[in-house]
């Protein structure tokens, strides 16, 4: 561990961490939204003002961010809640959040390095809000479903889950198979992302441990092609309210049932 962080380390990582040895950036979510062209800051944008409206921003809320990364969530949102902690097993890029909340002079964050496919095992306490944000296709298929289970053990009385993650029963299948083959992005397949989730199986899961489904909508197709970030954003949020299931990205709330 670094001098000077913030990070707590609560468990020992084994294994291959998977962005290091694909030579992925520590930084890369982070310049993506904040550096890229405009697909990338749209597809990243849209994904927080997925969240912005599909969660209600409190400043007494306290939230578990599960597969932090470079930290956007953190970054974006940090001001509208109580506290947030992270999770991730990847140290290179929790140092570089770390460095940039101090920079930015945030305080309500705690960064835990920690595989979350052992979440279970943690005693981190519990939150008014659970997020996943580009985690689960990461994950097996049973560590899928062992992570969503495991989450009742942590979350409060009324506490809600987002969900965010490609969707493959959509054109994203063949987007992924694009970027492999143009080498366009470190690979995708097999190697990033391990499970290929849809409507009709995340609702077999979630409700299948017990829980509730609240809203689950999909967008980012095609909103994020516009190159006026204005019209992005309401093309993004139409795609939300509307009954079609077939844009590139699936956002599920859902809480545990009364």
């Amino acid at each position: 561990m670094q001098n000077g962080t913030n990070i707590v380390k609560v468990q020992k990582i084994k294994g291959p961490i998977v962005e290091k040895k694909l030579k992925i950036a520590p930084d890369y979510q982070f310049r993506a939204i904040s550096q890229g062209n405009f697909f990338q800051k749209n597809w990243h944008k849209n994904k927080m003002l997925a969240t912005k409206t599909l969660v209600n921003l409190d400043k007494k809320t306290t939230v578990l961010d599960l597969g932090t990364g470079s930290g956007n969530f953190e970054l974006f949102f940090a001001r509208e809640f109580k506290k947030i902690v992270g999770v991730d097993y990847n140290d290179e890029a929790l140092y570089f959040l770390d460095k940039t909340l101090r920079k930015r002079d945030i305080t309500n964050v705690d960064l835990i390095l920690a595989d979350i496919r052992k979440l279970n095992s943690l005693d981190i306490g519990k939150f008014d809000l659970i997020v996943a944000i580009d985690v689960l296709e990461h994950l097996k298929l049973p560590q899928v479903k062992s992570l969503i289970k495991s989450l009742k053990k942590f979350l409060n009385k009324g506490g809600k889950v987002l969900i965010i993650t490609p969707n493959y029963k959509s054109s994203w299948v063949l987007v992924e198979y694009l970027f492999d083959l143009l080498r366009l992005a470190p690979k995708f397949r097999e190697e990033q992302h391990l499970s290929r989730l849809y409507r009709k199986n995340l609702e077999e899961i979630i409700e299948g441990y017990g829980f509730k489904i609240e809203k689950i909508c999909s967008f980012n197709f095609p909103s994020f092609l516009l190159p006026v970030r204005s019209l992005s954003e309401k093309l993004c949020l139409m795609e939300m309210s509307v009954p079609f299931p077939f844009s590139h990205l699936i956002a599920v709330v859902f809480s545990k049932k009364s």
